[in-house]
């Protein structure tokens, strides 16, 4: 990698969100930007398993991002990130099931 790219864009190691369920308050799943300089926006919402039809509010963010399920070993009460579906409009809609 060359200096020039890493000063543009630095790894950080920026504090990870939780996504929870608009209805019911569940934790769905997480991100966390790693890269918050990097040209790139998201828009993510998650479906609920746990409430019929939930979902969790958008979530806008900026840079770039990794995102993982909430694991069994932080809440009696996991998730699996089933699959992810992409609308032109730049929406990333995670669809969870419970873990």
């Amino acid at each position: 990698m060359s200096s020039q790219f890493a000063d543009k864009f630095e790894l950080v190691d920026c504090p990870e969100q939780t996504i929870k369920c608009a209805e019911c308050n569940k934790a769905l799943m997480h991100y966390k930007v790693t890269i918050p300089n990097a040209p790139l926006e998201h828009k993510l919402q998650a479906t609920c398993p746990f409430c019929q039809n939930g979902k969790s509010f958008l979530h806008e963010v900026k840079g770039d991002i990794v995102v993982g399920p909430i694991g069994k070993d932080e809440s009696a009460t996991p998730t699996v990130i089933n699959d992810i579906d992409l609308s032109e409009s730049g929406l990333s809609t995670f669809q969870i099931v419970r873990g």
